[in-house]
């Protein structure tokens, strides 16, 4: 697998698990939007992203509200001419999916009985349990 960095946004405080399985493999980051500042909160993670300039691959796991900006975040990468490895979505309010996006897999880890299990798979996504997420390793 190539080098790439792990970028976890949204809820840092379920951040933890994925350190765990990264395993030292890849760098993990973790990017919260600050709430101060001007701008929407996709445009703070866009920027804060961007900041830390992270190699790619990248494999962006997003946490809850934070998965609804991954068609902006992903726009922003692709202008930064960062590769994007896999989208994993964790308990998400689901994106819109959008001619450009998504623009790599995407695995859905949520309760399999609730609305966002069903949504992913029509998407054609994979759903897993969200137990499951300790377990996750990057798509290569």
């Amino acid at each position: 697998m190539d080098v790439g960095t792990v970028l976890v946004l949204g809820d840092v405080e379920h951040a933890s698990a994925v350190d765990a399985f990264v395993n030292g493999e890849l760098t993990t980051v973790r990017v919260g939007a600050s709430p101060h500042g001007d701008g929407t909160p996709w445009a703070r993670l866009c920027g804060e992203i961007a900041k830390l300039d992270p190699p790619g691959p990248l494999f962006i796991v997003a946490f809850g509200a934070a998965a609804a900006y991954l068609p902006h975040v992903a726009l922003a990468q692709r202008a930064a001419r960062r590769r994007i490895g896999e989208y994993v979505l964790v308990h998400p309010t689901l994106p819109a999916v959008t001619e450009s996006w998504p623009d790599a897999p995407v695995t859905v880890y949520c309760d399999l009985d609730d609305d966002g299990a069903l949504q992913g798979r029509l998407r054609g996504w994979s759903v897993q349990p969200a137990e499951q997420l300790p377990m996750w390793r990057p798509a290569e």
